[in-house]
């Protein structure tokens, strides 16, 4: 995880400016928004789950 920390722009977004880092413990996904000087953790998410269950999250 300290490749996130270092540059978290390569990561996909998946809706709106979320992006998703898929972690080494597969099936999970770190669902996160990226600022230049910060992470806002959104969701960690196993995949079976449905992918927009942690849209709600991001307030809009």
């Amino acid at each position: 995880m300290a490749e996130l920390g270092r540059d978290p722009f390569p990561c996909p977004k998946v809706r709106g400016e979320a992006r998703r880092k898929v972690l080494r413990r597969f099936p999970y996904s770190l669902i996160y928004l990226a600022e230049p000087d910060s992470i806002e953790i959104i969701a960690v998410i196993h995949f079976s789950r449905d992918p927009k269950s942690w849209a709600s999250r991001l307030g809009s």
